[in-house]
């Protein structure tokens, strides 16, 4: 299965949006799994120290949950931008591609899964 010049516009701007908003998903999972525990430590620290020294007590602008939903947007939105432009990028380039290569492999290459990229060069002998 070839690329072929047949896919249609909307077919590929489908498939690269709901690439990029998966990657944003992804973005947004690890963000808030492994970075907001450590934001959260920080700004319970801050506080301690500011209450060490006396300072009143500052309410933020905007509380934590509605960060925390704002950044799960802002990565999917930001995701899905990036599949767009990419899929458009893809799809006014397409009559460059080589015909033999398939759709899968474009893809794997694209996402840095092709075997070429998996080999590693021996270490140096001193």
């Amino acid at each position: 299965m070839g690329t072929t010049t047949t896919d249609s516009l909307g077919s590929v701007l489908k498939v690269a949006v709901i690439a990029g908003l998966l990657a944003g998903a992804a973005v947004a999972g690890f963000h808030a799994l492994l970075i907001e525990p450590v934001l959260d430590r920080a700004i319970a620290l801050e506080v301690h120290l500011s209450q060490a020294r006396g300072e009143g007590a500052h309410e933020p602008v905007i509380d934590r949950p509605t960060q925390r939903w704002g950044m799960v947007l802002g990565f999917l939105l930001y995701g899905a931008i990036w599949g767009l432009l990419l899929g458009v990028a893809f799809y006014l380039t397409r009559a460059w591609q080589p015909s033999t290569w398939g759709r899968q492999r474009w893809q794997g290459a694209a996402a840095g899964w092709h075997p070429a990229s998996t080999y590693c060069m021996p270490p140096r002998s001193m």
